[in-house]
């Protein structure tokens, strides 16, 4: 499979962090069809740290999905996922205060 989004859908999306160590996780399924409906299909996921970007900078980042987390020597990638991503730190003294609180 080879799935996009088509030019004129909307794709960007906007994540408030809460702590400056936050992680975001990013799942991505397909679709099964099924007798009755249609079933979402988890087909891999990856875990991004905003926290190695530095902020105001657009990344083009590619990662391999993988079904969990879990490091193994044997395990086999289930694709990739390509995303953009910026980081945006509007208060950053604020941002440097919440590292502080545990």
């Amino acid at each position: 499979l080879s799935p996009h989004w088509l030019p004129w859908t909307q794709r960007a999306f906007a994540f408030n962090m809460i702590h400056p160590a936050s992680v975001l996780y990013l799942g991505v399924f397909g679709f099964k069809r099924n007798l009755q409906a249609l079933q979402h299909v988890p087909i891999g996921r990856v875990e991004i740290n905003p926290g190695n970007f530095q902020k105001d900078t657009v990344y083009t980042l590619q990662y391999k999905l993988f079904s969990s987390s879990h490091v193994q020597k044997d395990r086999k990638s289930r694709g990739t996922v390509r995303i953009r991503l910026r980081v945006e730190i509007p208060d950053e003294r604020a941002a440097l205060m919440a590292t502080l609180k545990p």
